[in-house]
């Protein structure tokens, strides 16, 4: 599973509806578009699915075109090759002047397998960090996806249980790299734990 707490800022590509949740409440739910460019001068865009609070009338204040900027828990998740972020926000939608900058920003946490080796690397001023990948899968039915996550420690963790192919939970900063108009999820880490799998997270 992968869940973040972060600020979205972008413009509304679809416009906002009513919707019901299981248990008859009234939602919005829109999507929005955040443009993302890359070192090599590609660029990318990461459509966003919002759901909030609210209701036909409020649904009528969040048309195609306009920028707001919101807080909330995103979760990413990949279903038959296509990768979703999904924003669920309990707080208010900021509609910005169209000035304000294209933004995907806040915290990530990642339970999931590291997969491959653990790379140890030393920087200009000596100091020794880590790089290695993650990869953390969902079920949607009988589908089951996986999101791939580039991950950089700032120091060298040397515990028994740091490993290929353990099961942990990484919290850190979550950043997105894109090369050639492909989006990479990243996150420099601040804490790395062994995490445990339930029966049914095994299955």
């Amino acid at each position: 599973m992968i869940k973040c707490n972060v600020t979205a800022c972008g413009i509304i590509s679809n416009s906002a509806v009513e919707k019901q949740s299981k248990d008859g409440k009234p939602f919005i739910s829109f999507s929005i578009t955040i443009p993302i460019a890359g070192s090599d001068g590609s660029g990318a865009e990461l459509q966003v699915f919002v759901s909030a609070p609210g209701n036909k009338e409020t649904a009528e204040r969040y048309s195609t075109g306009r920028r707001v900027r919101m807080n909330g828990t995103l979760y990413i998740r990949r279903i038959d090759d296509r990768t979703y972020y999904n924003l669920r926000t309990d707080e208010g939608i900021e509609i910005v002047k169209s000035t304000e900058a294209d933004s995907l920003t806040g915290s990530i946490d990642f339970k999931g397998k590291i997969k491959g080796e653990i790379t140890e690397r030393t920087n200009k001023n000596g100091h020794k960090f880590q790089t290695f990948s993650g990869v953390s899968q969902d079920k949607d039915g009988e589908k089951k996806g996986w999101v791939w996550v580039r991950f950089l420690s700032p120091t060298s963790i040397q515990q028994e249980f740091f490993k290929p192919e353990a099961y942990v939970e990484i919290k850190g900063e979550l950043q997105f790299h894109i090369y050639q108009g492909n989006v990479n999820i990243e996150c420099r880490t601040s804490s790395i734990e062994p995490w445990e799998l339930t029966a049914t997270q095994k299955e």
